[in-house]
């Protein structure tokens, strides 16, 4: 999460300084190390004889089990909301709002901030006392309120919205770390195809979520 979080700031900096080619100029250079570290460290190492993924197989087992299939579509409807923040809220807050990408950038970094000081405490809470579906429930009340009210905010302040994209990253983050939580309380190590299946729920929701908005707009 702590790359996550310093990633907005300086791509703002970049952009505010130079062009869009700087960023993934400074991304390449960022790579570098991690190439040289895995050239280095795992020239041994050997894959272990994993089960095959069985994609019919295993959505049956998830449209069977109500607990499975539940956390599934939680976990989906999570991924179209950073989709959707991903691809649309710089671009909403740079052309509609009309803030320079410095100011977005911060706005940003704040954001994400929750996904760091919040998910280790709530995945203790919920394994001790209050439990995953109540974090899930109250994380996507929070997500939804606050993602509601941005249809209503004209304000060019960067502070107020700060704020409201960092309430609505309390409540990804809880319904991130409720639904991982819950998840893997559901499986065991001999279910490789179910977590494999699982996380087809990423990339769905971003061929999903660019789809609802060409609709949409």
């Amino acid at each position: 999460s702590l790359p996550v979080i310093m990633a907005p700031f300086i791509v703002g900096r970049l952009i505010s300084a130079g062009t869009y080619s700087s960023v993934y100029l400074v991304s390449i250079i960022f790579l570098i190390p991690l190439l040289a570290m895995i050239m280095a460290k795992f020239k041994s190492f050997k894959d272990e004889n994993y089960q095959d993924l069985k994609m019919v197989v295993t959505a049956k087992k998830f449209l069977s089990n109500r607990n499975l299939f539940g956390v599934f579509m939680s976990g989906l409807l999570l991924n179209l909301f950073y989709a959707w923040m991903i691809i649309d809220m710089s671009k909403y807050l740079n052309i509609n709002i009309g803030l320079p990408w410095s100011e977005i950038g911060l706005i940003f970094t704040i954001m994400l901030i929750p996904f760091v000081i919040l998910e280790l405490p709530l995945g203790i809470l919920a394994d001790r006392k209050w439990g995953e579906k109540e974090i899930m429930v109250l994380g996507f009340l929070i997500m939804s309120l606050a993602t509601i009210s941005i249809s209503f905010i004209t304000s060019v302040d960067w502070k107020i919205w700060a704020l409201i994209l960092f309430i609505t990253r309390i409540g990804a983050a809880s319904v991130e770390i409720a639904t991982e939580s819950y998840f893997f309380k559901q499986v065991d190590g001999a279910d490789a195809s179910l977590v494999g299946f699982y996380r087809i729920n990423r990339p769905l929701a971003y061929i999903i979520g660019p789809t609802l908005t060409s609709v949409f707009l």
